[in-house]
């Protein structure tokens, strides 16, 4: 299968989404500057003045444009997991706003994102290959809770590296592109366009990032 089967209009319009309301977020900073401005002030802020830390409401909306606008198979992929992600999307953009949500607080939502992930979509993890842990897997309530967990686990370690402009992003990139390759080859279109997508909507903010 060649990389152009699987582009559509949903990764050119969600590129091109992501950058308007990224430029958006960026040239309408001194009417929510004071809400959304990052502060200056610990270990992992490098910028050297106030920049909005709301990126993600681009990210997010560019999403849902690529939703609206790619091959259903796909979007039936997408659509759940836009859902799903709701409760750790508010937890992180509240976190942003007003800087008073708990670790904990947004550790649960990851949580509950994880959780709702599963409920929607009844994927959860069956086998890791490893002695012992996939009898334990064999287990619905066991294989739920540790696919939380992971779920959970991804999203904190992605948060604790975001600070340093472009390497979440970056970081992100370079995962979703391994993934899209892995299912390019096992010949999942739908979840190589969705990696795809991910890939172009993260470029697509890093232009103003």
């Amino acid at each position: 299968m060649l990389f152009f089967d699987i582009v559509h209009q949903g990764v050119v319009l969600s590129g091109a989404a992501a950058v308007l309301f990224t430029w958006l977020l960026v040239t309408t900073q001194q009417w929510h500057g004071q809400h959304s401005h990052d502060t200056v002030d610990g270990p992992q802020k490098f910028h050297t003045g106030f920049i909005p830390r709301v990126g993600g409401i681009a990210m997010y909306l560019a999403l849902v444009v690529a939703s609206l606008c790619s091959p259903q198979p796909m979007a039936a992929l997408l659509v759940p997991m836009l859902f799903a992600g709701l409760p750790a999307f508010a937890a992180g953009l509240a976190e942003d706003l007003t800087k008073k949500v708990s670790a904990l607080k947004r550790l649960l939502a990851t949580m509950l994102s994880g959780l709702l992930g599963w409920w929607l979509t009844g994927y959860h993890l069956t086998h890791l290959d490893i002695w012992g842990i996939d009898s334990l897997l064999a287990h619905l309530h066991i294989s739920v809770f540790l696919t939380v967990i992971a779920a959970a686990g991804v999203a904190n370690a992605i948060n604790m590296i975001d600070g340093f402009n472009g390497l979440a992003a970056g970081t992100m990139i370079l995962l979703f592109f391994a993934f899209g390759l892995i299912a390019l080859e096992a010949g999942d279109v739908p979840l190589s366009q969705l990696c795809l997508t991910m890939i172009v909507v993260l470029v697509g903010f890093m232009v103003f990032n």
